[in-house]
């Protein structure tokens, strides 16, 4: 008999009958089988229209504007106070996919197939069976939080995917093909470049990046073989990071051209960063949470630098007054002041009020002149600063690394939980004039969500009830009170009888169906007295005398337009039923799953450093959980300093790394488990059992 599970497979193997089909390379049948997954995904994410938000001027508008202009080979098109204060590389993959004459989301999706499937490829080293790799495609290409706005995160995901991707092929092939590696190095450097070019805060993904590449570098160095070739190697596992220097380069260079200014991107350079680091360091009177320049350090500033007085009409006037309301609206704590997320758009704004905007080489020695100013003051003694800053960091953030780390595993949790509540399953409407929305739709080629005048089908389901009350009922209403046409349903509900111990609550779920001709309430009422009512497209802006003894849940607020004409066999609703059906199970199943696999990754690491050794699997692991970590980490300080940001719609680059890292961690769990001698003698005698069992049972009853 085989001493090991290896051999028992492989002589099992030899000894099965090749069949007619046996000529064709089994890998074609996996490839084939993840080929109909990812049609399948795209096929029930298809169902999904945009929501164009034409209002979003520092946002979804703003994409689409540079995108169109590129699209006419205009490169960004005209230079004002948006045109770089945002990555570039979204607006020209719109404008690329528009002039392929493809839709922005097919666009989407075909990318992150592509890097879901790199994905795998990079770590089929690490996941050495069909089915594991089939298992972790499927995870990634079914998961089923799409964004669906015209905003970076939708492209962020894919993006993230393909750096680590390379990464891990760097450090899988190093050792054994300079080839190999060189071209998941190409791939890693030129996603690296793609993707810090995308948002702003890319930093995030640099740890995880350099665990990578530097356990590929220490990986050569202990490989005595390979030892001489060591040099060779470390340019090899490095060679990302000059790459994608190189594209933010090449795009900073093309700004100069265009614009007169060597600058990628102005958020993220100098002089820019510099003048709001010097108005951050000003101490003021009161610090306020998520305001890093208040009015009193503002007019502190008016009296030390002339440049920055020209913006006080503006900053104090109409345009402040504007963000200010914004930043209201988002975080009521702020009230009167402009918010951390929302400042850097208030001063461009003014600077563009008062004439500093007219082209970027006049902005550039404006923002340098009032760096130069306040900071001259500050070294003066004539304002209380702090050290010189030259970024966008808020002030303290250093202070609150116990707090972030503190709350990683809360914010692991929502995290999980966040993939029941996305933007997929409770679509907003469209906004904006509609020569706005004319351009989204046009641009992207995307068919629109409808918007808050336009007809459109709702659907409510959750539940609601009222100890001891009479039954409630769900009415429509149109803006001038006319009653809309609605039907419900309100089925048992034993579970919150049980939870509430009420037997109130013993027919508390409902489903709501209402058709709304344009703007409409829906209002839940009680003996024909109104209890609350809200606008579908915004259902947590509610109104009405909310008693306290309400209790009210919305599982999903669904808002969409008539049913298209070909839709007759009612598919539509099939495919939304079906995410909705994963985007629970994804939730559920990461709940139960994510805490096991984290165990077992500590545990596997643990006795990796018992002996010494630092397996591939663990390595990738390690720089998938790191990356979700960091991710977390940044979102929990923007929420704590800026704007809301613990989100699904930003928490989107890390939810197929966290899929990832519950495979593997699993794998690397079994892998270990596979060098521990006894555990191997086990599983092949238990294998050996369990295929000769039936060989053995006829043999005895021959």
């Amino acid at each position: 008999m085989p001493a090991t599970l290896a051999a028992v497979t492989t002589a099992r193997r030899a000894a099965t009958p090749r069949g007619p089909f046996d000529r064709f390379p089994a890998r074609f049948g996996w490839i084939f089988a993840g080929a109909l997954l990812a049609l399948l995904a795209a096929w029930i994410q298809s169902v999904l229209p945009l929501t164009a938000i034409g209002g979003a001027s520092a946002d979804d508008a703003l994409y689409v504007r540079l995108a169109e202009s590129a699209a006419r080979g205009e490169w960004l098109g005209p230079y004002d106070e948006s045109t770089l204060s945002k990555g570039p590389f979204f607006p020209l993959f719109v404008a690329a996919a528009f002039r392929a004459g493809a839709p922005l989301f097919d666009a989407e999706r075909a990318l992150y197939v592509a890097a879901c499937a790199l994905f795998v490829l990079a770590v089929a080293p690490v996941v050495r069976t069909e089915w594991g790799r089939l298992l972790l495609f499927s995870l990634l290409v079914l998961n089923p939080v799409v964004v669906t706005r015209a905003v970076r995160e939708g492209l962020y995901p894919a993006l993230t995917l393909l750096v680590l991707a390379g990464g891990v092929g760097v450090l899988c092939w190093l050792p054994t093909s300079y080839r190999r590696a060189a071209a998941w190095a190409g791939l890693c450097g030129v996603s690296l470049g793609a993707l810090w070019l995308t948002r702003e805060e890319g930093i995030w993904i640099v740890p995880a990046v350099a665990l990578l590449l530097g356990a590929a570098v220490l990986r050569a160095a202990t490989d005595s073989a390979a030892r001489h070739r060591l040099l060779r190697a470390t340019v090899l596992a490095l060679l990302p990071l000059p790459i994608a220097a190189v594209c933010v380069q090449a795009v900073a260079l093309r700004n100069r051209a265009a614009y007169g200014v060597p600058t990628a991107c102005e958020s993220t350079d100098r002089p820019f960063t510099s003048a709001y680091g010097a108005l951050a360091r000003i101490v003021p009177s009161d610090r306020k949470a998520k305001v890093p320049v208040p009015a009193d350090v503002r007019r502190k500033a008016y009296g030390q630098s002339e440049a920055f007085r020209h913006l006080e009409p503006f900053l104090e006037g109409a345009v402040g007054a504007g963000w200010s309301a914004i930043s209201a609206a988002n975080l009521p704590e702020t009230a009167g002041e402009i918010a951390g997320g929302w400042f850097q758009f208030a001063i461009r704004e003014a600077a563009a009020k008062a004439g500093f905007y007219r082209d970027a080489t006049t902005a550039a020695s404006f923002w340098r002149r009032v760096a130069s100013e306040l900071n001259g003051a500050c070294a003066a003694g004539r304002l209380d600063c702090l050290p010189e800053r030259h970024t966008l960091t808020p002030v303290g953030a250093l202070a609150l690394a116990p707090t972030l780390l503190r709350g990683v595993p809360e914010n692991f949790a929502l995290l999980c939980s966040s993939i029941d509540a996305s933007s997929s399953r409770n679509l907003g409407s469209s906004s904006g004039p509609p020569g706005a929305r004319l351009l989204f739709a046009r641009v992207t080629r995307e068919p629109l969500a409808p918007g808050a005048e336009d007809r459109r089908w709702v659907t409510i389901r959750g539940w609601a009830y009222r100890s001891g009350a009479p039954p409630l009922e769900w009415r429509a209403r149109a803006p001038d009170g006319t009653p809309l046409p609605v039907a419900q349903s309100w089925s048992p509900s034993g579970d919150l009888v049980e939870w509430f111990s009420d037997p109130s609550a013993s027919r508390a779920r409902f489903r709501l169906e209402a058709s709304c001709p344009g703007p409409c309430a829906v209002e839940l009422t009680e003996a024909g007295s109104v209890l609350l009512r809200f606008e579908p497209s915004a259902p947590d802006e509610r109104s009405g005398p909310m008693p306290a003894d309400l209790k009210l849940w919305l599982d999903t607020v669904k808002v969409r337009p008539p049913e298209r004409a070909g839709d007759r066999w009612g598919l539509d609703d099939l495919r939304r039923g079906a995410l909705d059906r994963l985007a629970s199970a994804y939730a559920r199943g990461l709940g139960l799953l994510l805490p096991a696999a984290v165990v077992l990754f500590g545990a596997t690491a643990a006795w990796a450093l018992i002996r010494r050794r630092a397996p591939v699997p663990v390595l990738v692991g390690a720089a998938l959980l790191g990356a979700v970590v960091s991710r977390i980490v940044l979102l929990d300080l923007v929420d704590r300093t800026s704007f809301p940001a613990l989100h699904p719609l930003y928490f989107a680059p890390a939810y197929p790394l966290l899929y990832a890292f519950v495979v593997l961690a699993f794998v690397s769990a079994a892998g270990a488990l596979g060098r521990v001698p006894a555990a191997e003698r086990l599983s092949a005698y238990l294998w050996t059992k369990a295929t000769t069992f039936g060989f053995t049972r006829r043999s005895k009853s021959e």
